[in-house]
């Protein structure tokens, strides 16, 4: 899994991405210990991502409400 931090964001803390599975784990700032989940998320979607000048609004126009209700991971231990 890609790890990613978002230095300066101010609604995302990190996230990851599995090309092999297509799972996009993100955590905020409003819950930076809690992660959650979005399955069935294309690549190019984890690339622009990481390239936006806005995650936050890159996250609002091409994530939230397109991927379903996210999730939190299956393993807790995969929170941090």
């Amino acid at each position: 899994m890609e790890t990613h931090s978002f230095a300066g964001s101010r609604t995302l803390v990190k996230g990851s991405y599995s090309p092999e599975t297509h799972l996009l784990r993100l955590w905020f700032t409003s819950s930076p210990d809690r992660a959650y989940d979005y399955p069935r998320v294309p690549e190019h979607i984890w690339t622009g991502l990481k390239a936006a000048r806005s995650p936050g609004g890159y996250y609002n126009d091409h994530i939230r409400d397109q991927f379903g209700e996210p999730h939190d991971p299956a393993n807790h231990w995969l929170h941090r």
